[in-house]
Parts: C-alpha cells; sequence; structure tokens
C-alpha cells in the first residue's frame, strides 16, 4: 500500500492491469456464453442434416426397388410365363418349360442386385407359386398384411411380428382385361436397409429406429429395450417429429432428434452423449481463460515500458526540485523532450535563473544598508530618521519587490509559456503544410489570400492568380464564379468538395480535386476560409487505365468459358479458371453424352481442309444449343463428335439428344443438293458415378471425366451403327428416368461391355423419328420387346414369329430386319 499511495508509475499499471484483465475477462465470458447457447443449435442443424439425408437415401432406395419390381410385373413376356403357371398343372411340360423361363427371365434382370433378397409370386388363393427360395415355395400367405391382390402398388410392408423383421413391397399382376390374375412381391435385403441408417452417421452419433409399440428395430433383444414413457418416443408413437435433451434407453443424457418415417412407419432417432456435444465449448472456455491471461500480462508489460518511458521527463524535474530544496540553487532540470513536460522543465529552469538573480540584488541592497547605517553612527537623530526612512523605504521596497517578483513570474511564466507553444505551433504547422503533397491555400473573411503552402504555389503559380484559368472538367466552359474555391466556405460559410474542376495553364491541362470548410470565431463569425487541393491526373490515369484492364479481364473471361466451360468450375466449386488446380477432382451421379457423325470420311471426301472446318463448326452449332437448353455443358469436341455431361436428371440428357436429333431434321432440309447430302448421327447415353477433375502437368492440364459409365456411353454410341437406330441409353439411365412412360422407349439388347461380366440392358428412344416409323414401333412395342425376351432365352424360332409380325406391322423396322437375320443365322 505504501508503493501504491507514493508512486504514480504504480497506480497507472496497476489500474490499467485491472481495465485490461477486466476487459479480456469479459469478452472471454460473453465469447463462452454464447458458444454455449449456440452450440445446441449448431448440433440439432447438424443431427437434422444427417437424419434429413438418411430419409432421403431411404426414399431412393425404396423408389429403386419399385421400379425395378414394376419393371418386372410390367412385362409382357413375365405375365405370359406366369399365366401358363396359374392355368397348367405342375406335371406338365409347358409348366415345367415356362417355370425355367420365367426363372431365367427374373435371374437375368435381378442379376448383381444385393438389394433384393427373394423375389415370389402369389396365386389369388394366398399360395406361393414361384419363388427363387425354394424352400418358401408352396407357403400360404393368404393372412398376410401384404396379400392384397386388389391394391395398387403399395410403398412398403414392414413385418415386425416375426422372428426375423422383413421389408417387402408387393403389386398385382394385371392380364389383359384389367383383372388381377396374381400378387407380385419382393422381400429386400435388411442389411443394405440397415447400411443405409447407419452410413450417414457421425463420429459419437448413435442412429436407430422403433415400432409403433416402442421396440428397437434391428436388434438382438427387442422385447427387453422397450421404453414408452418418455417424451420423444410419444412424440413417434403419434407420427410427430421433435428435437430435444432427454435421456435414452441406456439412460444417459444426450441431445437427439426424431423423425417419423411415414413411408415405412417407424421412427428414426439419431443422439449425441450430451458431455460429448458440450466439449467443445469447455475446450473454448479453458482457451479463452488461458488467452485473457497471456494477453493482459503482456498488454501490461508494454503499458509498463510506456508509461516509464513517459514518465521519464516529470521524475527528472522532481529529482532537480529535490536539489533545489536541500540548498543546490545551481541544479538544473534536464530538458528531455519537446512536448509539455519539456517546456515545463524549460520553465522551471527559467524560474530558478530569475530567482538566483534576484536573490544577488537582494544582498546588494542589504550590503547598501549597512553602510548607511555606519554613517548614520555619528549622530543619533539623524540616524532615527535615517532609520525610520530606512525601515519604511525598505518595508515599502520589499512590498513592491514581491508584488514586482510575483508580477514578473507570473507575466514571464505566461509569455514564455505562450510565447514558445506559440512559436512552436506557428512552427509545426508551417512544417506541417509545406511537407504535405496537398496544396493549401487560407483565405480571410475578405476573400483574399492569407496563406499559401508550398505545393500550392508550385501547383497555381507564385502569383496565385488562378481564378481565371479554373474551368470544367473536359470543357472549355469557365468554372462558374459562385462555386470556385474559397466562395462556399466564405460566402455560404458551409464545407463542400469537387473533383470536376481542370486548371488550364498554356497547353497543360491539370485536373484538380478540392476540399473547403469555413472557419468560425467565438461570436459565430467567418474568420477564415482553408482550401485544400491537389492534382488528379495519376489518378484519373490509373482509373482510364482500370477500366480498359477490366474490360480485357472480362472479355479474357468470357473468351476462357468458351474452352473451360462455367458448368466445369462450378462443379469443382470454383468461382474462376484462376482458382483451378492440377488434380483439382470431385465425384458425383452425372449423365454423359457421346454424338458423332456416321460416315464422316464419305462426306469430307469432297472437301479442302477449310471446307471440312467450316461445315464441322456450321454443324456443331446447329446442335450445340439443345445441350445448353437442357443444362447440360459441352465437355469436349473430339473432331466431328461431342460429350456432353448432364449434372441433374436423367431427363435431362434424353432430352438435349431428343432436341439434337430434331434440329438435325431441319438442318438435313437445307442439304437438298447431291454434293450436300443429308448427315446422320449416333448418341449413347448413359449414368453413374464418375470422376471430375483436372488432369496433365503443372504447364499443361485438361478438364477431364474418368468413370466406367463414360466408356458405356462411349460404346453405346457405337452400338447406334450396329443397331440402324440413332438414340441408345442404358438401363441406367432409363431407371432414373422421372417418367419413362413420357418417352417413346422400347428394349433393344442386352449387351456385356468390354472388361465387364455382368449384362446392360440398351434401350432405343425414337421420339425423334418420322410419325409414321414412330408410330409402328409403338404398335410392335409389345411384340418386340417379346422377341427380344425369347431371343435371349434361345427360343429363336418363337422370337423369328415375333419379328416377321413386327416386320409385317411397321416395314421400317430396321432393328426387327436385324433380329431376324440373326434368328435366322442361330436357328
Amino acid at each position: 500500500m505504501k508503493l501504491w499511495a507514493k508512486s504514480l508509475r504504480a497506480r497507472l499499471v496497476g489500474y490499467f492491469a485491472l481495465l485490461s484483465l477486466l476487459m479480456t475477462s469479459g469478452v472471454g465470458a460473453i465469447a463462452f456464453l454464447s458458444a454455449k447457447v449456440n452450440l445446441p443449435n449448431l448440433i440439432y442443424q447438424q443431427l437434422e442434416t444427417t437424419a434429413t439425408l438418411t430419409e432421403k437415401n431411404l426414399h431412393n432406395w425404396i423408389e429403386d426397388q419399385k421400379k425395378t419390381l414394376v419393371f418386372l410385373a410390367e412385362s409382357e413376356h413375365i405375365k405370359e410365363s406366369v399365366n401358363i403357371l396359374l392355368n397348367n398343372s405342375k406335371l406338365t411340360l409347358k409348366y415345367q418349360s415356362n417355370y425355367q423361363q420365367l426363372t431365367q427371365d427374373i435371374n437375368l434382370v435381378l442379376a448383381g442386385k444385393l438389394d433384393i433378397k427373394e423375389v415370389f409370386i402369389i396365386n389369388l388363393q394366398g399360395e406361393i407359386i414361384f419363388s427363387n427360395k425354394l424352400e418358401n415355395q408352396g407357403l400360404n400367405v393368404k393372412d398376410q398384411a401384404y396379400f392384397r391382390p386388389k391394391n395398387e402398388l403399395k410403398n412398403l410392408y414392414v413385418l415386425l411380428n416375426e422372428q426375423t423383421p422383413k421389408i417387402l413391397i408387393t403389386t398385382p399382376l394385371i392380364n389383359e382385361k384389367g383383372e388381377p390374375i396374381a400378387v407380385f412381391a419382393m422381400e429386400l435385403n435388411l442389411e443394405e436397409f440397415k447400411e443405409l441408417i447407419f452410413e450417414n452417421v457421425g463420429l459419437g452419433e448413435e442412429a436407430y429406429l422403433i415400432d409403433k409399440f416402442g421396440f428397437l428395430v434391428f436388434r438382438e433383444n427387442r422385447v427387453q429395450e422397450k421404453w414408452q414413457d418418455q417424451e420423444n418416443f410419444k412424440s413417434i408413437l403419434k407420427a410427430k417429429n421433435g428435437q430435444g435433451i432427454y435421456k435414452n434407453y441406456q439412460n444417459k443424457l444426450v441431445i437427439g432428434i426424431y423423425h417419423y418415417l411415414t413411408e415405412i412407419q417407424l421412427g428414426l432417432i439419431i443422439e449425441i452423449p450430451h458431455k460429448d456435444a458440450l466439449l467443445p465449448a469447455e475446450k473454448l472456455a479453458k482457451n479463452i481463460t488461458l488467452i485473457c491471461l497471456f494477453m493482459s500480462g503482456l498488454t501490461t508489460v508494454i503499458f509498463y515500458l510506456i508509461v516509464q518511458q513517459i514518465t521519464k521527463p516529470l521524475f527528472a524535474i522532481k529529482d532537480t526540485a529535490i536539489k533545489v530544496t536541500e540548498g543546490d540553487r545551481k541544479a538544473i532540470a534536464p530538458i528531455l523532450s519537446e512536448d509539455e513536460l519539456g517546456i515545463l522543465a524549460y520553465t522551471f529552469n527559467e524560474i530558478m535563473a530569475e530567482f538566483n538573480s534576484r536573490y544577488q540584488e537582494f544582498k546588494e541592497q542589504v550590503t547598501q544598508l549597512e553602510i548607511a547605517e555606519i554613517t548614520a553612527v555619528y549622530t543619533y537623530q539623524e540616524l532615527e530618521i535615517e532609520k525610520k526612512k530606512v525601515e519604511d523605504v525598505s518595508e515599502k521596497l520589499a512590498q513592491a519587490n514581491d508584488e514586482i517578483n510575483l508580477l514578473n513570474e507570473k507575466l514571464k511564466s505566461e509569455n514564455l509559456g505562450l510565447a514558445a507553444e506559440l512559436q512552436v505551433i506557428n512552427q509545426r504547422l508551417t512544417q506541417f503544410l509545406d511537407a504535405i503533397p496537398v496544396g493549401v491555400i487560407v483565405f480571410d473573411f475578405q476573400g483574399s489570400i492569407y496563406y499559401a503552402n508550398h505545393k500550392a504555389k508550385e501547383l497555381l503559380g507564385e502569383n496565385l492568380q488562378f481564378q481565371e484559368h479554373l474551368y470544367l472538367a473536359n470543357t472549355l466552359e469557365k468554372y462558374p464564379a459562385d462555386q470556385v474555391m474559397g466562395v462556399q466556405s466564405l460566402k455560404l460559410g458551409k464545407a463542400a468538395h469537387a473533383d470536376n474542376i481542370e486548371l488550364h495553364q498554356g497547353d497543360k491541362i491539370i485536373p484538380l480535386e478540392s476540399w473547403e470548410t469555413p472557419i468560425f470565431n467565438d461570436l459565430g463569425n467567418i474568420d477564415y476560409g482553408i482550401v485544400a487541393f491537389q492534382d488528379i491526373s495519376e489518378r484519373r490515369k490509373i482509373e482510364r487505365e482500370r477500366q480498359n484492364f477490366t474490360q480485357k479481364i472480362l472479355k479474357l473471361n468470357q473468351a476462357n468459358e468458351r474452352f473451360v466451360p462455367r458448368q466445369f468450375l462450378q462443379l469443382l466449386n470454383k468461382n474462376s479458371i484462376t482458382e483451378v488446380e492440377l488434380g483439382d477432382n470431385i465425384e458425383r451421379e452425372m449423365t454423359v453424352l457421346f454424338s458423332d457423325i456416321r460416315d464422316f470420311t464419305k462426306l469430307s471426301e469432297n472437301m479442302n481442309p477449310t471446307d471440312n472446318f467450316r461445315f464441322i463448326n456450321a454443324f456443331l452449332s446447329r446442335l450445340s444449343p439443345s445441350i445448353t437448353k437442357y443444362h447440360g455443358f459441352i465437355d469436349k469436341y473430339i473432331g466431328d463428335s461431342i460429350m456432353a455431361l448432364f449434372g441433374g436428371d436423367a431427363d435431362e440428357a434424353v432430352n438435349a439428344a431428343i432436341s439434337m436429333l430434331q434440329r438435325l431434321k431441319k438442318y438435313n432440309i437445307t442439304r437438298q443438293r447431291p454434293e450436300r447430302r443429308p448427315i446422320k448421327i449416333g448418341i449413347g447415353i448413359n449414368t453413374g458415378l464418375m470422376m471430375l477433375g483436372t488432369v496433365g502437368s503443372k504447364h499443361r492440364m485438361d478438364g477431364t471425366v474418368i468413370s466406367d459409365a463414360v466408356n458405356l456411353a462411349a460404346r453405346l454410341e457405337t452400338l447406334t451403327k450396329d443397331y440402324c437406330v440413332p438414340l441408345l441409353i442404358s438401363q441406367n439411365t432409363f431407371l432414373r428416368l422421372e417418367d419413362s412412360s413420357k418417352y417413346c422407349i422400347r428394349l433393344v439388347d442386352r449387351v456385356t461391355v468390354k472388361g465387364k461380366s455382368i449384362p446392360v440392358a440398351v434401350y432405343e428412344v425414337f421420339d425423334a423419328d418420322d410419325w409414321p416409323i414412330k408410330e409402328g414401333k409403338l404398335e410392335t412395342k409389345t411384340l418386340f420387346e417379346q422377341g427380344i425376351s425369347l431371343y435371349h432365352l434361345g427360343h429363336y424360332k418363337q422370337a423369328q414369329l415375333n419379328f416377321h409380325q413386327c416386320l409385317k406391322l411397321n416395314s421400317e423396322d430396321k432393328l426387327s430386319q436385324i433380329y431376324l437375320q440373326r434368328c435366322s443365322t442361330l436357328f
């Protein structure tokens, strides 16, 4: 406390340390409380995202299985086989033959599908007449919930009352009269279903399902893990969603959300332990505390050094004053700075010098009085009178001397302080104004120039006659007299700014920018007007250069987009081509389209290289807008070929291909001369996972797509030559169409791609065909697809009859001619 009371430094540093600690602690506390309040909301958002993604994956997975089931159930060939099984005895050869065909057809479609555990067909009496699991064939399921022969396709049946839970989807088989003849059902693979539930769960999170009775799904000892008294499970049993902090079935405090999945009538719960969720906030609090203590200590040390430097001149004056009080009147205070403390030291020294001078004069007066006293000894009366006079005079002199000393000290202190301060301020102001790179003119209240700095004289000339040389920028019109520099501040009493001034000095034109403001006295009248101005020639030049550079950059970006599609950069999450680096990549599901001109070599035989380039550019310019229209982008041109990518749904790629074929028809109308033969193209489309990125070296790289899906699309484009059709799509694209019934599509073949063992179904899209051919294909679609199935089952004679009938109804169907020739060769 003694140091605190007597040390100015200690008090300054102590108060600052306390203030610093309070401020940093307050900031830390606010940050911790904010994190603690906002963290649960962030956790809810994270859990909600996981739940939404899981729910979406479940929905997509179920929809895929439905499409497969519908595809099987609507196949005319399968319907015919099922009808034979229903209407014939098991002992007949016809029954056995059709049973084998049905088995082969279903196995062919389900090859490689791990999502489906069992496919079975139930007659109207509830008996399973067909199953790929022989042990279930012959069972009667009439009492099961999923046996609904007259219902439409049911979303899902979840059977939890059995020893092992089951998930099934069913649809009725309808005959030509629109009557149900059987029920087609599929049991889905629970392992695949469970993987969908748990694959999106993050570190520390737990996910599980409960049924309408409050039991856990997909766990052992399901009956023992039952809890129906907690609020979150009551909400799920009422088909409601929610979130909150609660104790789970293990009696642990957790933060969780719960969704009721209407499609499968189960509740989805995703949760994270409460202590794990708040762990980041606790770590943040510790880190903030340590940082606050460190910063408070560091700033205190720095402030101590600053205070020590600032108070050094003050302590020097103090030490000098102590020496003077001890009798050393010759002590001089050192002048360590030019600020107020320096002025104080200077004033202190002046006071001491004046004091010493007065002290010397006083000593001389005393000496004179002593001589007068010795002379007055000769006569007492004269001595008394003289003594009286001396005493009176001494007293008056002393009083006057004291008053003069006080007045002199006061006047000197004030005059010296004011004069020194005024002189220093004037010198600094003049130095400052002459040093700044901006012209400054001070006008008095009459409008005369009171002061101009060096830069003002350099810009306007030594005589400062500039008003008559001021013009409006970019014109030969004199600058308005009521707006000339200094007028608005002096006449109107307001600040003003202008950047439209030009100073004309012979052939030289200097653009100026000015600011002005009035200076008022204590009575509110204008004493001065200050105008600051500068030459903005360089800035105008930079602005012009910046505008030219911006235009060049804009043109360069537009040129870059012609070589690197903007959609390619967006897929890589890049804003500009300058951000793209070698090895950037992203994996996502996309649809790829390949197109190529048929017999291009023959077309180009009679053309020179220049005509070839003109022809290719004219052709590509007509077809490319179809791709852009349906939100695709062209990855590359390969001679006369196009490779395009579509990041949206598969419908966009199919619609783009149809549009390309329709545009080609219009283009061919202009080619009605012998030397301008009509052009034919082939288009192949496939959908799948692809790696999109950059390859090459740091000096030369290119964007590309790497995937088996790309190879299959290129293979399909090649197959259009073999099948004499313009547009083929894979089964991957077909299954991802939002509504395949909107298009004219028929099954073409099942092909095995090089390097793959599983055959892929290929479909023809013939929406762009001429109407007579398209009508014929639609009329013979079922007959043709039956022939394809018979062909792949090895029944070439029966298939031959189907293709004969197709040609009879549609003689222009080249694909039927191809299959008819194949059957003739194999039969």
